[in-house]
C-alpha cells in the first residue's frame, strides 16, 4: 500500500510540474522559433515600438522587417508612457509628435539598434557599441545588472533566427539633440516659442539659441 502511496504522490507531483511549465507567459516562451518582426509585433509589452517600427515602414503587413543579424534594444510601453508623462500633459504627446516626424522617428529607431548579435554574455562595463544612426551606446554594469546609455536591461536575449532583442525600461532619446526633443515635447511649447523668436531676430547671429542647441553639446537645460 505505501508503495502505491508513494508512486501515486510522484504521478501527482509530475502532473504539476507539467502544468506550471505549459504556460504561455511571453517571458517563458521560446523565442528563438520566430524572426524579429514576429516577435515584436507579438510581444504584449512592445506595442508602441511596433507602431513606431511600422510608421517608418520598418515592419510590413506581413509582420518582416529588413533589419536584419542585428542587437535591438526594445523599449517596453511603460518606458514610452514614462516619458509621455514627462513630455506632455497627457497620454500621446511625445510618441504621437515622434511618429509624425519621419526623419527624427528614423533617426530614434536606428539609435536602439546595433549591427550584429550581441548577448548580455557579451557585454562589459565601460564598453561602446555603434548604432545603426552612427552614435555610440554605452553600457554599464551595476548591481548585476547591465545598463545601456542609461536605461536598464530588463529581459536579456531573447535570441531570434535575425537578430537578439534586450527590452529596455527606459527610452534611449540620445539620437535627438535639445532642440528636436523640445519640439516633439509639448510641454516645452513655450520654450520653443522663446527660442524660435530669439533665433528669428536680427541681433541672433550665427549665436542664436535654436543653432546652438541643435550642436553636439552636451547642454543642461
Amino acid at each position: 500500500m505505501l508503495t502505491r502511496l508513494t508512486s501515486l504522490f510522484l504521478l501527482l507531483a509530475l502532473a504539476v510540474a507539467w502544468v506550471g511549465c505549459d504556460g504561455t507567459d511571453e517571458e517563458v516562451e521560446p523565442a528563438d522559433i520566430k524572426p524579429l518582426g514576429q516577435f515584436i509585433a507579438e510581444s504584449v509589452r512592445l506595442n508602441t515600438l511596433e507602431a513606431a517600427l511600422r510608421t517608418a515602414g520598418l515592419l510590413n503587413d506581413g509582420d518582416s522587417t529588413p533589419l536584419n543579424n542585428v542587437t535591438v534594444f526594445a523599449p517596453e510601453d511603460a518606458a514610452f508612457a514614462s516619458l509621455n508623462a514627462l513630455t506632455a500633459a497627457g497620454d500621446g504627446g511625445f510618441v504621437d509628435a515622434l511618429l509624425a516626424d519621419e526623419v527624427a522617428l528614423t533617426s530614434f529607431l536606428q539609435y536602439h539598434v546595433v549591427e550584429g548579435r550581441i548577448l548580455s554574455s557579451d557585454l562589459q562595463d565601460g564598453q561602446t557599441v555603434t548604432t545603426l544612426a552612427g552614435e555610440q551606446l554605452t553600457i554599464r554594469e551595476g548591481n548585476g545588472s547591465f545598463f545601456v546609455d542609461g536605461a536598464p536591461i530588463t529581459l536579456p536575449d531573447a535570441e531570434l533566427p535575425d537578430a537578439v532583442v534586450h527590452r529596455i525600461g527606459k527610452v534611449l532619446t540620445g539620437s535627438l539633440n535639445v532642440v528636436e526633443f523640445a519640439l516633439l515635447s509639448p510641454n516645452f511649447s513655450t520654450l520653443v516659442t522663446a527660442l524660435a523668436n530669439t533665433g528669428e531676430s536680427d541681433d541672433a547671429g550665427d549665436d542664436d539659441p535654436v543653432t546652438t542647441l541643435s550642436g553636439a553639446g552636451p547642454f543642461t537645460v
